[in-house]
């Protein structure tokens, strides 16, 4: 395996999804379902989809002993993705989430953190060189954030840090001040601007002011929303016929850090051209996702995804 330009720091879960013809109320039973099992996470995801478009990429994150654990290590065998930091727990319950989708494609999603809760910054000393080294480091919020921001730490000063700030929870001034790509949906961008509503540039806008060199506000089918020094500039949906919504935010994240190693994008020299043609990849990764179910299972290569791949 080549040396890896991406580090993914987070969690692998096993995903049960169930195909519901519709969500049930309180009290409800809902019959006619199927049940699927794969491999999950956004840790996971995102390094897969990093792997998709021929990046190299190393994942570090914590599973349990169990057999869930030992299917999504076999379930993540590429050739450009590295698991060696991924460690075993004892004893402990490897992740598990439980979706639901229904005909429209939306999903909704309980997660059972196990093994994810107990990734530690301690755990991170053995992948320190490779933190310190790649291109970019992309991190996300399924593990503890103590670990998330021991990650940011140990980053090169010249590798850039993507932190894809899901599922939400309040973030501190130190850490937001080493992200320099941060990605929030619009729920998380109101959430994090302490504001009810969060489609509004000024919005967008203030995020910007808690640190990141850059923010991008993904917006489901209208795109994205990118901001830096001087400008919000929207990036438009492309057309897709949506099947399953689930882990195309991490298809769209993982896409957006395969982008800016292409670019030879560093700390010292992001440019807004490189950032936005980022964004416009991880529009088409994320669109191409929808169309397939599963989160993984659903993310395409450079020549399945085509532009701006081609």
């Amino acid at each position: 395996m080549p040396s890896p330009a991406v580090a993914v720091v987070g969690s692998l879960n096993r995903d049960l999804t169930v195909r519901t013809p519709t969500r049930p109320a309180p009290g409800e039973t809902v019959t006619g379902a199927e049940l699927a099992s794969s491999g999950g996470g956004k840790g996971a995801n995102q390094a897969w989809a990093v792997a998709s478009l021929g990046v190299a990429v190393h994942l570090v994150g914590r599973i349990g002993d169990d057999d869930a654990g030992t299917e999504l290590l076999t379930g993540l065998r590429h050739p450009l993705l590295a698991t060696d930091r991924v460690l075993v727990t004892p004893g402990v319950a490897t992740g598990t989430a439980i979706i639901e989708v229904t005909p429209d494609g939306e999903n909704s999603i309980i997660v059972a953190s196990g093994a994810n809760d107990l990734l530690s910054p301690a755990d991170l000393d053995g992948a320190a060189a490779v933190l310190s080294t790649v291109a970019v480091l992309l991190l996300q919020l399924e593990i503890p954030l103590v670990t998330v921001a021991r990650a940011a730490e140990l980053a090169g000063t010249e590798t850039l840090v993507v932190l894809n700030a899901a599922p939400f929870r309040p973030l501190p001034a130190r850490l937001l001040r080493r992200v320099d790509v941060l990605v929030v949906n619009q729920p998380e961008a109101a959430e994090l601007a302490g504001t009810a509503a969060g489609g509004d540039d000024a919005v967008f806008a203030r995020l910007r002011g808690l640190g990141p060199e850059v923010v991008v506000v993904t917006l489901g089918h209208d795109g994205a929303a990118v901001v830096t020094a001087d400008a919000v500039v929207r990036v438009p949906g492309r057309p897709a016929q949506v099947l399953d919504t689930t882990g195309a935010g991490d298809a769209f994240a993982g896409a957006l850090a395969a982008w800016l190693v292409g670019a030879g994008a560093r700390r010292s020299a992001l440019r807004r051209a490189s950032v936005l043609d980022a964004v416009r990849a991880g529009v088409a990764a994320a669109a191409f996702s929808v169309g397939r179910p599963g989160a993984r299972a659903s993310y395409g290569t450079r020549g399945e995804i085509g532009a701006p791949w081609q």
